[in-house]
């Protein structure tokens, strides 16, 4: 699949998992903006399972 990309990262302080998250998802697409030229998400929407009922 090539629509994600998955870390293997150990944090010295397991709190700060969220905020580096947060730091490379911003900064991953920022770049890939710059270089395809684009503005706006660049991620798409997190796959969500339906409701069966």
């Amino acid at each position: 699949m090539s629509n994600h990309v998955h870390y293997l990262i150990e944090p010295q302080h397991p709190e700060d998992l969220p905020k580096i998250m947060h730091w490379l998802n911003w900064y991953s697409a920022m770049c890939f903006n710059r270089m395809l030229n684009r503005t706006g998400h660049f991620w798409e929407k997190r796959h969500h399972t339906p409701d069966f009922q």
